[in-house]
């Protein structure tokens, strides 16, 4: 049979390890991602919306 001895002193936890945010690649790709978005969405209302109040300054209408 085989002897088996239990050791018995203090545990050792491992330090734990802190999450840094902008250094995690999937983090990083999600954040760019909206922000690109959100960027382009910006752009989109703006064009509408300073084309949508030049045809009213003017008497314009875009219908057909």
């Amino acid at each position: 049979m085989s002897d088996t001895t239990v050791k018995t002193g203090p545990v050792r936890a491992r330090p734990k390890e802190t999450f840094d945010f902008f250094h995690d690649e999937r983090v990083r790709s999600v954040f760019y991602q909206l922000l690109t978005a959100g960027i382009f969405g910006w752009l989109m209302w703006y064009l509408v919306a300073n084309t949508a109040h030049n045809l009213e300054v003017r008497g314009m209408n875009t219908g057909f």
